[in-house]
């Protein structure tokens, strides 16, 4: 993935506060502005289906990607995302995590006047129930629904 900062229109989405099951769709680099100055950001773009409509929502972290004691949002997000805790030196191309589900936590968050949605938290996929299919055999094969 090549990343380019680019300027980009605000466009406010809300839903109602929640954990939903999402599906990453993007990140993208970009320069925000903040109290203390400009700095860099990765924008992580998830879709979510809210049983009304599927809306995109967005989430912001630092472009710090790092593991230890204390690993970075970014690197906590994408590990969820991948289902799995990512290696140190470990090279992740994100073009190739587009579609994957994972678990968003979104909250409200001001933005001048407006209330908006936005990702606060990314949780690994919850596992798929299986259920015994109609025409299982006599060992009950389970097959994933």
């Amino acid at each position: 993935m090549k990343l380019k900062v680019k300027k980009q229109e605000f466009e406010a989405v809300h839903i109602e506060e929640g954990i939903y099951e999402a599906k990453f769709k993007g990140i993208e680099q970009r320069e925000v502005e903040t109290e203390q100055g400009k700095r860099e950001v990765f924008v992580w773009t998830f879709e979510v289906d809210t049983g009304e409509e599927t809306v995109e929502i967005q989430g912001m972290t630092s472009t710090k990607i790092s593991t230890g004691r204390n690993p970075s949002k970014a690197y906590n997000w994408l590990s969820a995302i991948m289902g799995r805790k990512l290696e140190p030196d470990e090279e992740i191309d994100t073009d190739e995590l587009v579609g994957k589900e994972c678990v968003v936590i979104v909250e409200d968050k001001k933005v001048g006047d407006l209330t908006v949605s936005r990702v606060t938290d990314v949780k690994k996929a919850r596992p798929r129930k299986t259920k015994k299919s109609k025409k299982a055999s006599a060992d009950d094969e389970e097959v994933e629904v």
